[in-house]
């Protein structure tokens, strides 16, 4: 039976060993965010040349980037919704943004149905 031995990070780019990768995943209420700890990423990205070199201004081209599914028939992006809708829906964005990280978060769609 074959199984994945490793896992690679979706933020820093570092392939983790499954069976520490796992039990993050769990844990996580979206079951999407960094296989790696924090200082150890950072560290590392520094050392070899930081792949991801993410900054708030990218994060903030993300976030109005972000496809979500919103139960209108079409795909939206934050800037379409009415000031409200992005106040409630703002806080989400960014907390999967920082999970993901920019580069995985824009391959996806999120559902708000």
């Amino acid at each position: 039976e074959y199984k994945p031995s490793q896992l690679l990070c979706p933020k820093y780019f570092q392939w983790v060993n499954v069976s520490e990768a796992v039990p993050k995943l769990q844990q996580s209420p979206c079951h999407v965010c960094p296989l790696v700890d924090v200082e150890e990423g950072t560290r590392k990205q520094g050392e070899s040349g930081d792949r991801d070199n993410t900054t708030n201004s990218s994060y903030a081209t993300v976030l109005h980037q972000l496809q979500m599914d919103i139960g209108a028939g079409i795909n939206v992006t934050i800037d379409m919704l009415q000031p409200s809708g992005i106040e409630v829906v703002k806080p989400i964005l960014e907390e999967f943004i920082a999970a993901a990280g920019p580069e995985l978060s824009l391959q996806c769609i999120m559902k708000l149905a």
